[in-house]
């Protein structure tokens, strides 16, 4: 793999070098965030030359507060727990937050065929 150097701002220079080679994931042990553990487990971000290191939360509370402290670059979270922390809800004062990305559309579930099930 080429070796990409991490500059938080590559990107002013017109550089598609990533700003950090390494992410900080949070999640929480769930069904829906398989995405997120095949994504770091099978190397998805390497093409880019990034690291997805996962950290398994304990709580919700606690993946918020390391995701306001900057202990987390991203997380696996609770659709409105981001609109909480943008909005100053729930115990932290307001942070800037922003939702990049969907895992789902709420239709957290595994489904198995017929012949699967018990």
């Amino acid at each position: 793999m080429i070796e990409i150097p991490a500059n938080p701002l590559a990107w002013v220079h017109g550089s598609d070098a990533p700003e950090k080679t390494e992410i900080n994931l949070g999640f929480m042990a769930l069904s829906d965030c398989a995405s997120v553990v095949v994504a770091a487990t099978q190397g998805f971000a390497q093409p880019y030359g990034l690291t997805l290191n996962l950290k398994r939360q304990s709580s919700w509370a606690n993946l918020r507060d390391k995701l306001v402290s900057g202990e987390l670059d991203a997380a696996h979270s609770l659709y409105g727990l981001i609109y909480a922390v943008h909005l100053g809800i729930g115990g932290v004062g307001a942070t800037d937050m922003a939702v990049l990305m969907g895992l789902n559309q709420n239709g957290q579930s595994i489904n198995l065929s017929h012949g699967l099930q018990a």
